[in-house]
């Protein structure tokens, strides 16, 4: 599913992190997660909480529906 993605958001919580090397501190980019996975997750924690929801659902059926569902909030936003 995720090579189909063009658009993840971009970046949610870009950071720059302090990482220890060779006796030095150096800065390391990092993007963090996307958008789209926070947008998945929220849903997730939706379809989760729902119990009559999450009985009739795989792991995977559960996280491919909160992907369709960031997918579709990504959409939205172009509006």
């Amino acid at each position: 599913m995720q090579d189909r993605i063009k658009d993840d958001g971009g970046p949610a919580y870009p950071m720059v992190e302090k990482i220890y090397i060779k006796g030095k501190f150096a800065e390391k980019e990092s993007d963090g997660l996307t958008k789209r996975d926070v947008f998945a997750i929220a849903a997730m924690q939706g379809i989760v909480a729902n119990p009559c929801t999450a009985i009739k659902c795989t792991y995977e059926d559960i996280a491919d529906e909160a992907y369709k569902y960031a997918d579709f909030m990504l959409e939205a936003r172009k509006k």
